[in-house]
């Protein structure tokens, strides 16, 4: 049996392989702390070897038909810089879309994650380079459906344009990982720092991020503000992507009459200040969440530990009882 589960799993590849390794967990029905360490340590290898980013996991912490889920996933692009960082991240195995050629999960939730949307090689977004699988690896679609954004946080920091921070990000969403990159955003809502408008909330956000395409990142908002058409538009161009010509270019669109130019296009006069505060910002996040979870692995290996002692303890007793007897 783990010959064939061998030769299945290197047969199959996969951008994100995590969910490889799961499978074969629930192949060969593991679900000890052992064996998620092991599949933890196989999903690391086979995600980074199948795509161009590197993915580290800290920790399997659910495993099974019903519910997996991840703690401390964190995916690297090449150029060093973090992509994504989700202190949670889990969902629901669909085991009938292997039979359809797809790795598909479904009620998934992203908790607590930061979301970087920089520009990498080519002007394509480094998400996308890191995530995407190059045409001379093989891999089997990855599909995330049902997707629940819960307390995220998206940083733009794209070509011309100030960078924008929202927070408090929740709503729906969609992802395919292959060849291909498509991720879509649907009724999100949050907080939003703009130019000009400041810190604002956002509602009825709608958008895609997407692979191979000479307009890769659209998303349309509604803020708050007291206009007559309270409408934010981002649109990120890079005609190089189909084949076109020209420089990757950035468009923030804000409500008529607020943007600072008369196409409603943003000026980037405290551009610098505003990054190194949403730099600061992040890395301050960052560090709590990282000491969030060196608590929560303490206290699990103090619970560990307890346990370990106590059934060293009931086993003496009993070894005492028996040669008493």
């Amino acid at each position: 049996m783990g010959a064939r589960v061998r030769r299945f799993l290197i047969g199959l590849g996969g951008v994100l392989g995590v969910f490889l390794a799961l499978l074969v967990s629930f192949l060969v029905h593991c679900s000890t702390e052992l064996a998620k360490e092991a599949v933890r340590g196989v999903a690391e290898t086979m995600a980074s070897e199948s795509s161009r980013g590197t993915l580290s996991i800290a920790r399997v912490s659910e495993l099974g038909l019903e519910r997996i889920t991840l703690e401390g996933y964190v995916m690297t692009a090449p150029s060093g810089l973090v992509v994504i960082d989700s202190p949670i991240l889990s969902g629901t195995p669909v085991v009938g879309a292997l039979f359809d050629g797809e790795l598909r999960m479904r009620d998934c939730r992203f908790e607590d994650t930061t979301i970087r949307l920089t520009e990498g090689p080519g002007g394509q977004v480094d998400l996308v380079w890191a995530s995407e699988v190059p045409d001379d690896r093989s891999a089997m679609l990855v599909v995330l459906d049902e997707i629940q954004l819960v307390n995220n946080t998206l940083v733009v920091d794209l070509p011309d344009k100030p960078r924008m921070r929202m927070t408090q990000v929740a709503g729906l969403a969609y992802l395919e990982i292959g060849h291909q990159f498509f991720w879509r955003m649907d009724r999100v809502h949050g907080q939003v720092g703009l130019p000009v408008l400041g810190e604002r909330t956002f509602e009825d956000m709608s958008g895609r991020l997407k692979s191979d395409h000479a307009h890769p990142l659209i998303v349309d908002m509604v803020v708050d503000v007291a206009v007559a058409e309270p409408h934010v538009h981002l649109d990120y161009r890079v005609p190089a992507l189909a084949g076109g010509e020209g420089d990757p270019h950035f468009d923030l669109d804000l409500p008529s009459g607020l943007g600072g130019s008369e196409d409603g296009h943003v000026t980037r006069a405290s551009q610098r200040d505003a990054d190194e505060d949403t730099d600061e910002d992040i890395d301050e996040e960052t560090e709590e969440r990282r000491e969030d979870a060196d608590e929560a692995a303490e206290e699990r290996q103090e619970d560990a530990d307890e346990r370990q002692e106590a059934a060293e303890d009931a086993a003496e007793e009993r070894a005492a009882r028996e040669s008493n007897r």
